[in-house]
C-alpha cells in the first residue's frame, strides 16, 4: 500500500501565458518536477490558455477545466463544480492565487492552501468579495513577501489561518544574444528601460523626470523605452503629457515584447527604472539585477524588501528630485564592476528550486 500523498496545484483562471502570474505558476511547476519526490505526487489544474505553454515547459499531463460555453453557464447558474472538471482524489489542495473559479471548499478534513501575492483586490469591490470568499475556503496561507503578510494581518487579523512567508523565485535569464542587445543599443543609443502597462506602474512620473533631465548635460539625450501592453486610455494620457512636457521624442512605447527582447533590453539599457506604486513582489527588479543593472524604483509596498541595498529608491515623485536621484546613481555607480557583481550575486538568492523546496516542507508540515 502506497503512502504517497497527492497534492493538486491549481493555476487558477489565467487568461494569457504572457503575464506575471503565468510566469510564476509555470516556473513553480517546473521546480516542483525537478525535485522528483517519491512521497508526493503533484497534479496540475491548468486553464486552457496556458495549457500549450505548460506542456512545453513542464512536460507532464495536466487537467484542463472546461470553462466555456454551456459549462460556464451551468457553473454560474448552479455553482456545481463538476461542470468544470472532475477533481481527482487529493490529500492537499493548493491554489496558486485567489482567482480560481473551480476547486474544493474547506470541509474541515482535507487542508487547502492559498498563495497570496498581494492585496490589491481590496481596492475593487468585486475582487475584494472574491478574495474574502476564497480566504474563507482555505485552511492555510502562504505569502510571497513580508509586506503581503503584514497587509493581511492589517485587514484580516480576525481570521484564524496558519500562515507562512515563502519568497518567490526568479528565473535566471538565459545568455542574451549579443547581436540582439547591440541592435537595441544602436537603434536607441542611451536609454532607460521600464516594464508595465497599468496606471499603478506610475510611468507618468518618469515623464516629468525626463523633462528635468534636459537641464543636465549628462542626461539630456537619454530616452525612455516602455515595454508592455499599456492600456489605451492610459497610453493616450502618457502621450499627451509627454507632448505637453516636450519630451515626446524621448519616449518609445514598444508594446508587448518577446522574452528574448525583454532580456536584451535589460542588458542594453543604461538603467532599469520602476516607479511602481503597488507590487506584490517586484519580479522585474530582480530580473534587471541578474544582469548587474543599475535599478531605480519606488520605495512603495514590497519593493524595498525585494531590492534591499542593491537598488536606488525614489521616496516621492517630484520630477526634480527623481532626476537628481537618477543623476547621483548614474555618477556613483558608473561602470563599477564590484557593484555589478554584487547585484548579480544578490539576484541569485531568488531561486525557484529553493522556493519549491520551502513549499514542499510546508506541504509536509500541513499533512502531518
Amino acid at each position: 500500500m502506497s503512502n504517497k500523498k497527492t497534492i493538486i496545484i491549481d493555476f487558477g483562471k489565467i487568461s494569457t501565458p504572457y503575464c506575471g502570474l503565468a510566469e510564476v505558476a509555470l516556473n513553480y511547476a517546473q521546480a516542483l518536477e525537478r525535485l522528483k519526490r517519491n512521497d508526493l505526487e503533484f497534479k496540475y489544474i491548468v486553464p486552457k490558455p496556458l495549457l500549450e505553454e505548460f506542456n512545453k515547459q513542464v512536460g507532464v499531463e495536466a487537467i484542463s477545466p472546461k470553462y466555456s460555453g454551456l459549462n460556464r453557464l451551468c457553473y454560474y447558474l448552479s455553482r456545481r463544480r463538476q461542470f468544470l472538471c472532475r477533481l481527482p482524489e487529493f490529500d492537499l489542495y493548493h491554489y496558486l492565487h485567489f482567482y480560481s473559479p473551480w476547486g474544493p471548499k474547506l470541509d474541515g478534513v482535507k487542508p487547502i492552501l492559498l498563495t497570496v501575492h498581494d492585496l490589491h483586490a481590496l481596492e475593487r469591490k468585486r475582487a475584494e468579495n472574491r478574495l474574502r470568499r476564497k480566504l474563507d475556503q482555505v485552511s492555510h496561507i502562504a505569502f510571497i513577501s513580508q509586506f503581503a503578510a503584514k497587509e493581511y494581518d492589517k485587514h484580516f487579523a480576525a481570521l484564524t489561518k496558519q500562515t507562512r512567508v515563502i519568497v518567490n523565485g526568479v528565473k535566471r535569464p538565459p545568455v542574451v544574444d549579443q547581436h540582439c542587445s547591440d541592435e537595441w543599443k544602436n537603434k536607441y543609443a542611451d536609454f532607460l528601460f521600464t516594464l508595465g502597462g497599468l496606471k499603478r506602474k506610475n510611468i507618468h512620473s518618469l515623464l516629468g523626470m525626463l523633462e528635468e533631465n534636459n537641464q543636465v548635460d549628462s542626461l539630456k539625450d537619454i530616452k525612455l523605452l516602455v515595454a508592455g501592453s499599456v492600456k489605451d486610455k492610459y497610453k493616450k494620457q502618457l502621450i499627451a503629457e509627454a507632448a505637453q512636457r516636450g519630451v515626446q521624442h524621448k519616449v518609445v512605447f514598444l508594446g508587448s515584447v518577446s522574452e528574448q527582447d525583454k532580456y536584451a533590453l535589460m542588458q542594453a539599457c543604461r538603467a532599469f527604472v520602476f516607479p511602481s506604486l503597488q507590487e506584490g513582489f517586484g519580479l522585474p527588479v530582480i530580473e534587471a539585477l541578474h544582469f548587474g543593472k543599475l535599478v531605480f524604483c519606488s520605495n512603495k509596498t514590497s519593493l524595498p524588501e525585494v531590492g534591499g541595498e542593491m537598488v536606488y529608491y525614489w521616496e516621492h515623485f517630484d520630477a526634480a528630485y527623481m532626476s537628481t536621484i537618477l543623476q547621483q546613481g548614474l555618477q556613483d555607480d558608473a561602470f563599477n564592476e564590484d557593484k555589478i557583481t554584487q547585484r548579480k550575486h544578490y539576484a541569485n538568492n531568488f531561486d525557484w528550486d529553493k522556493n519549491a523546496q520551502q513549499y514542499v516542507d510546508y506541504y509536509l508540515q500541513i499533512l502531518k
